[in-house]
């Protein structure tokens, strides 16, 4: 299992590989709205602390409330549009604008609550992204329904 400096090279690979993705013009379907969502989601329960003390929590909510402002924010500044009966989803210069702000968002709620950049709290970072993606698949299902048709056709068996 990957754990300090080498996750956060996983992490930031997979958050730059995205981020270049949303910037491109991409077939809207489930794996983008559903399931980086829940696989964050997964991880970031899956490696919770024990112990959650009153400071943790803190911690915790504060990342919650920077992970959903970012991912409405990404929703909103996203793109969706038919080409042809397909879906097609594209962010602009504001989706990196959001992934900075969430990073310095980050790194400073770390600095604040522990104090340095190493150390433990990757279950935080899983947290964050769930949570912001979450929010930006909601906001664009919300802004363009017809994304729900995508999931749904998606999931039927060919």
């Amino acid at each position: 299992m990957l754990h300090g400096p080498m996750l956060a090279l996983v992490i930031i690979a997979v958050v730059v590989y995205v981020v270049i993705r949303k910037l491109m013009p991409k077939k809207v379907d489930r794996g983008d709205i559903l399931v980086l969502p829940i696989l964050a989601g997964y991880k970031a329960f899956t490696s919770l602390p024990k112990d959650m003390t009153i400071l943790m929590n803190t911690e915790l909510f504060l990342v919650c409330i920077v992970s959903i402002v970012i991912g409405v924010w990404q929703g909103i500044s996203t793109q969706v549009y038919s080409k042809q009966g397909i879906l097609y989803s594209k962010s602009g210069p504001s989706y990196i604008i959001a992934w900075i702000c969430y990073l310095a968002a980050r790194i400073l709620i770390k600095l604040i609550f522990e104090g340095s950049l190493t150390g433990g709290g990757d279950w935080l970072t899983w947290a964050g992204i769930a949570l912001s993606s979450g929010a930006m698949s909601g906001i664009l299902y919300l802004r363009y329904p017809e994304i729900g048709k995508v999931i749904a056709r998606s999931g039927e068996r060919k």
